[in-house]
């Protein structure tokens, strides 16, 4: 098996096994932050722990939103694209974060001069993001002491 299918796949479980304890049972909403090579396996793992009716994509470059959400309406997943990246998260039970971005997408209010600066989730959803670069802040600091 080629070794970077492997790594997409081995992410994809951790994560969806994360939302599989983390998440709400009733979880039926997922905004995927980023819609690189693994995006599409984010998708599939946590629709297979959660009933993942509603899947949103949101990327920096909209055509490559496009071109994800083309291969998984193939897989029979129909996504959506958001050009509002706040607005998604709003209303989304579960948001899973695979970018490497320096551009930080979630933040906090509690230090606004820091680079973690204002924090968009509900209370109800359950976030995973995978490692950021260094100096990154890959989840908001205070929605990890909820």
């Amino acid at each position: 098996m080629d070794g970077a299918a492997l790594t997409a796949w081995r992410t994809a479980c951790a994560s969806a096994l994360a939302a599989r304890y983390l998440a709400r049972d009733d979880a039926s909403h997922l905004v995927m932050i980023g819609a690189g090579a693994l995006a599409p396996h984010l998708v599939r793992a946590h629709r297979a722990v959660r009933p993942i009716a509603r899947v949103t994509l949101w990327n920096r470059t909209r055509s490559h939103a496009i071109s994800t959400a083309f291969a998984l309406s193939a897989a029979g997943i129909e996504p959506a694209i958001a050009d509002d990246l706040e607005e998604a998260v709003r209303e989304a039970d579960i948001v899973s974060c695979a970018t490497l971005s320096p551009i930080l997408h979630l933040r906090e209010t509690q230090n606004p001069s820091s680079d973690c600066q204002d924090e968009r989730l509900l209370p109800r959803s359950h976030l995973h993001s995978r490692p950021r670069l260094p100096g990154g802040c890959p989840v908001p600091r205070a929605r990890v002491s909820r």
